[in-house]
């Protein structure tokens, strides 16, 4: 059970590592927007320029607000718009800001980025930067750790030797004294005729 997790754990990282390392490539002329918004609450992701941008918190609800689009919605425009990046021209903006050459940066306050009327309904408590390649790495790991267990159990079963434990089988090639583990293609023992 626990391997077949792990599997499913290593298969969903290698599909976000492939969206993200393509979302990096596509973030050189293309921004790419996906937003969520309820009655109260929003959630809007940017990318573009080797950064995303995870947007979270309460929608403005002042007399000057912009109507609310509830659901999801996706929108595109270029990355580059009046000779700033479309992205990244909003790290330094962040409070916490000092990563901010690597792409890294954290809002906790309200941050506006249009200013002036109508307010956007887009405003939130919390907002965080990263790069592609932070989130490309971590995504990496599990993918990365199957490959390298698949190759250990290929030597190993080459070698004659247990692909769970790495015990020396060549003495007892039907099941494994040190951990109990099967062979691959190899028949369970017969337990009937060794009662018998």
């Amino acid at each position: 059970m626990r391997r077949r997790l792990f599997n499913l754990a290593a298969g969903v990282s290698l599909a976000v590592f492939a969206a993200t390392v393509m979302l990096w490539v596509r973030g050189n002329w293309q921004c790419d927007v996906v937003k969520f918004s309820s009655e109260n609450h929003g959630l809007c992701v940017s990318s573009a320029n080797s950064v995303m941008d995870v947007m979270f918190g309460p929608n403005y609800k002042g007399p000057d607000a912009m109507p609310i689009e509830k659901g999801w919605r996706y929108r595109h425009y270029p990355a580059r718009a009046h000779g700033q990046d479309q992205v990244r021209v909003q790290i330094p903006v962040a409070k916490y800001h000092g990563l901010g050459w690597l792409g890294f940066a954290f809002d906790p306050n309200h941050l506006l980025t249009h200013t002036g009327p109508p307010k956007m309904v887009w405003y939130s408590s919390h907002r965080l930067y990263f790069p592609h390649w932070s989130l490309a790495a971590i995504a990496a790991i599990p993918p990365a750790m199957w490959c390298r267990r698949w190759r250990r159990q290929r030597v190993r079963r080459k070698r004659g030797c247990c692909v769970n434990c790495g015990y020396d089988l060549r003495a007892t090639p039907d099941c494994c004294p040190e951990c109990g583990t099967l062979p691959p293609h190899h028949p369970p023992p017969d337990r009937t005729a060794a009662a018998v």
